[in-house]
């Protein structure tokens, strides 16, 4: 029964996502953020929620030139739901 929920909950978290033009990614403490699924990749920095996405060469250097600083950031992992 419990699975089958939780399998309802991904589903619906699909279609959300789908809705809002959203993208759901998980940090390294398992911790899940909402965040436009505009890009590829994602960096977050898990005190604060702030994110920075790019394309798939978006790295270190690129938060660097945005003006930040990439040892608060720690890449995070597009999830399902």
């Amino acid at each position: 029964f419990y699975d089958r929920m939780a399998s309802g909950d991904v589903e619906q978290r699909q279609f959300l996502n789908y809705i809002n033009d959203e993208s759901t990614v998980q940090s390294s403490g398992g911790q899940k953020f909402q965040v436009d699924s505009s890009y590829q990749r994602y960096w977050l920095n898990p005190s604060t929620g702030e994110y920075a996405g790019g394309d798939i060469d978006f790295g270190e250097q690129q938060l660097r030139d945005l003006g930040l600083d990439p040892g608060s950031y720690e890449e995070v992992e597009i999830v399902k739901g």
